[in-house]
């Protein structure tokens, strides 16, 4: 009987044993989970800019008439904005609450898309204010939003590099989700229009006004989700301070909010190489403006001013230095995406379903492949194994790319052959350079500098036990050292979160800085080669 349940005992006990194991294990994937308050902005973030897609290029090339050579120019201008994340980590890092900033830059999103849907006929200038006051409101709230994503890796402990590559992953499928849906809705709209409105009329001012009315009351709504569940403070430095009065005592010292001069330098150099770009690739409107002296004069003191920062710098490159200029010379490759999209919005651009079509065919291929990516490739985040995966999508997305040619001797008569080849096309090309560029924001995200400072070493378990009572005399008069030494914790926490988002938005930016400089090297080039509307491509 003695050995019967001794046997017993010993079975139950390995029994609870696998459970707890089971739960732990549990426990383990579902912190591997980016929190869901993300993933709805994310997917908010996808459908607001996929959505208003189709009436946005209708403003572009119908409405305001955009000339073809300033195509690739207004994509920069566009795209300008993703390339000051520098600034708006600067910015930030002055505010506690990160939700009331994310909130109102949802909010004036919306207003921007609103203000888009009363650009006159003809006013190709307040295309490009709109593009840009439009971007500025969004990258500002994404970038914010990638700064809690890395918070949420961190707080998870454990290998960094694999939290993050497949939070970034995850984020990328929400976003993509959010964009199929938004396309999806885009079809059942033109559908119905298709019905009740003739063949020109399905596509006209009115649509469009619709559409982006609609998709800035999402950004509106959105604003009020992010203000509801205080998105960005949950693992935020900040969150503690605001529960209790020594946040204010904290707040008031000198050293609250970090300096940030070592960056300065980063930010400087990427606005000056951006503004060489721009002058080199606006040559002939500056000529015909004002004349070849004054060109010269402006470019040889943006490049001056380039190359004397840059040595004044280069003595103190580091990792994140070098990786953001690995990451503008990675994307900095002359692109036609634009064109391509201007190309392809002519051919089928008196039936708009079509069009819409085509952005679901691509969402659900770009949701796919970020999800393989994070299913197959996001433990490849680090060493050897990671260059390879940047080296190979680089590649492989260069020789797909030469797909696109194959669309430039369509028959346009034949609308089921042009339908079945950018379906193909857009297939290979849109899964491809979605694995091209994950890896880019990977890298991006894993490369800033992670290293904790002994203060914050050794402070964190008296940081973590603030007293929950900060008026008791107990807690802040008995012991004046101890709570000094909780504010010096607090505040090496503040710094750190800081440096973090400073050196995030340099290397983000310096992605979409690649992108922008791809775009200002094609103007010259549509220039050289004459291609127009006017002259079918």
């Amino acid at each position: 009987m003695a050995e019967c349940e001794q046997d017993s005992d010993s079975t139950q006990a390995a029994d609870r044993v696998n459970l707890s194991a089971n739960a732990q294990t549990t426990a383990d994937k579902d912190q591997k989970m980016l929190s869901w308050h993300l993933k709805c902005l994310f997917s908010l973030n996808g459908a607001t800019l996929s959505f208003p897609s189709t009436a946005l290029l209708y403003i572009v090339n119908t409405r305001a008439a955009v000339p073809l050579v300033y195509l690739s120019v207004y994509g920069a201008v566009a795209f300008l904005p993703y390339s000051l994340k520098p600034f708006y980590a600067l910015m930030s890092n002055c505010i506690s609450r990160r939700d009331y900033l994310i909130s109102f830059l949802l909010f004036m999103s919306g207003i921007s898309l609103f203000a888009t849907a009363f650009i006159p006929e003809g006013g190709a200038v307040w295309c490009f204010i709109c593009a840009f006051a439009r971007e500025f409101f969004s990258a500002w709230p994404e970038f914010l939003l990638g700064v809690t994503l890395i918070e949420e890796a961190q707080s998870l402990g454990g290998n960094f590099d694999a939290s993050a590559a497949l939070f970034q992953s995850q984020a990328a499928t929400a976003r993509n989700l959010g964009s199929l849906s938004a396309n999806i809705c885009g079809l059942l709209f033109f559908l119905l229009r298709h019905f009740f409105a003739s063949e020109h009329q399905q596509l006209n001012y009115l649509a469009v006004v619709l559409i982006l009315f609609v998709t800035g009351l999402m950004n509106v709504l959105g604003a009020a989700f992010a203000l509801h569940h205080e998105i960005g403070n949950n693992h935020s430095p900040y969150q503690l301070l605001r529960q209790t009065h020594l946040g204010a005592t904290l707040r008031r010292r000198q050293d609250t909010i970090p300096s940030n001069k070592c960056f300065l330098g980063d930010v400087i150099l990427v606005i000056l190489l951006q503004l060489v770009v721009m002058t080199f690739s606006l040559r002939l409107p500056i000529v015909n403006i004002c004349s070849e002296t004054a060109w010269n004069f402006i470019f040889l003191f943006f490049l001056s001013a380039m190359v004397i920062i840059s040595g004044m710098n280069y003595h103190r490159w580091t990792r994140v230095q070098r990786v953001g200029l690995f990451l503008i010379v990675n994307n900095a490759v002359p692109s036609a995406g634009y064109l391509m999209v201007s190309y392809t919005y002519s051919l089928f651009q008196s039936n708009p379903m079509v069009l819409q079509l085509f952005g679901i065919v691509n969402d659900a291929i770009t949701t796919s492949a970020s999800w393989g990516y994070g299913r197959f490739l996001s433990i490849y985040s680090s060493g050897f194994e990671f260059v390879t995966v940047i080296a190979a999508t680089t590649i492989v997305a260069s020789l797909l790319s030469f797909l696109n040619i194959l669309l430039l001797d369509l028959n346009v008569e034949n609308q089921l052959k042009v339908f079945g080849t950018v379906v193909v096309v857009f297939c290979f090309t849109s899964f491809i350079n979605e694995w091209k560029f994950l890896p880019n924001v990977i890298l991006a995200t894993t490369a800033i500098n992670m290293e904790k400072s002994p203060e914050v070493n050794e402070g964190n378990s008296r940081c973590d036990e603030l007293p929950a009572d900060p008026e008791s005399p107990i807690t802040l008069f008995h012991n004046q050292q101890s709570v000094m030494s909780m504010l010096q914790c607090c505040n090496c926490k503040v710094k750190q979160y800081s440096s973090t988002s400073m050196e995030y938005g340099v290397l983000v930016s310096c992605i979409d800085f690649g992108d922008q400089i791809a775009s200002w090297l094609t103007v010259p080039l549509v220039a050289a080669l004459g291609i127009d509307r006017d002259n079918d491509w």
